[in-house]
C-alpha cells in the first residue's frame, strides 16, 4: 500500500468509529422535548432539534474529530481535576 492509501484507510476506520460514538451519545431527533442543557441556544435550534427536521448541513468526519479531540481534553482535565480535589492532604 502507498502512503496515501494507508492515510485514507485509517482516516476511513476512525470515521466509522466516531459515528459509532455519536450514535451511541446521541438521542434521535424528534424527541418532542426540549433539553436543559439546549437551553442556552437560539429559539431556532431548540425547535429544530425537537422536531424530525434533518439537518442541511450535516456535520463533517473532519469536524467529528475536532469534537472528539475535545471530548478527549475535557474528560482528561475533568479527571485532573477530579484527582486533584479528591487526594488525601
Amino acid at each position: 500500500m502507498q502512503e496515501k492509501e494507508v492515510k485514507e484507510l485509517i482516516e476511513e476506520i476512525y470515521a466509522e468509529k466516531l459515528k459509532e460514538l455519536s450514535k451511541n451519545s446521541e438521542r434521535s431527533p424528534g424527541e418532542g422535548f426540549f433539553r436543559a442543557s439546549a437551553t442556552g441556544f437560539c429559539f431556532r435550534k431548540n425547535y429544530y432539534s425537537s422536531t424530525s427536521t434533518e439537518p442541511t448541513n450535516p456535520v463533517t468526519e473532519k469536524t467529528q474529530r475536532i469534537f472528539r479531540l475535545g471530548n478527549l481534553i475535557h474528560l482528561d482535565l475533568q479527571d485532573s481535576l477530579d484527582s486533584y480535589l479528591n487526594k488525601e492532604n
